[in-house]
């Protein structure tokens, strides 16, 4: 009985862990949220300067795409060491995005960047399995080539080679929106399941409990 007790208790930790990381989310998230959506505003009324916003809704909106992906795999940390469940070392390494190399006999960290098509899929993929989910990425959609595609151009823009490198489109500001409603379903879908997955596994009686 004690163990059943410990279980349980054990789940509740769980879900009020998952409560508390995806709410500090939240926060963080929002003023990043207004500034694309502002940027964007601008973007449609001030034409004078549109290459301006352009540029700057750009690369509002992918801060926002990878503050959230950072937050999942600092967060799959914290719930996993809530929930138990292991990563290995590899995907300890992209958690962290650090590996350890040995250099002359002696182990020495350097830094483990995933190619970004790879970062969307494993943050979700090891968020999810830390709280127990198995969950990929709908990549095989025109909204996943759309996010792939956006995030070359902000490359671009950040680390230009000639004038024309600098330049956004209209049709680049058309895919940017397809990608972050893209990212925002598959952002909300996992959230969603998480909460589910962890709620349909406390026992109704703990659910009426105070968790202050």
């Amino acid at each position: 009985m004690d163990d059943v007790n410990e279980s349980q208790e054990e789940l509740l930790r769980q879900h009020k862990a998952l409560r508390r990381l995806t709410k500090l989310g939240s926060w963080t998230i929002a003023p990043l949220d207004a500034d694309y959506h502002f940027a964007i505003k601008q973007w449609r009324l001030d034409k004078q300067n549109n290459q301006f916003w352009s540029r700057t809704l750009f690369r509002c909106l992918c801060a926002n795409i990878e503050a959230r992906l950072y937050m999942f795999r600092r967060e799959a940390i914290e719930m996993a060491a809530v929930s138990k469940e292991a990563f290995s070392k590899e995907e300890t390494e992209i958690l962290t995005e650090v590996r350890t190399v040995l250099v002359n006999g002696v182990a020495t960290t350097r830094p483990k960047w995933l190619p970004i098509r790879d970062a969307f899929k494993e943050s979700f993929r090891l968020f999810a399995k830390a709280v127990g989910l198995a969950f990929e990425v709908d990549s095989g959609t025109e909204g996943f080539a759309a996010l792939c595609e956006t995030f070359e151009v902000r490359h671009r823009l950040m680390h230009p080679k000639n004038v024309f490198d600098v330049e956004v489109r209209e049709d680049h500001i058309e895919k940017a929106q397809k990608a972050i409603t893209w990212f925002n379903r598959q952002y909300a879908d996992l959230i969603d399941q998480s909460k589910e997955h962890v709620s349909k596994r406390i026992p109704h009686r703990l659910h009426s409990r105070p968790t202050t």
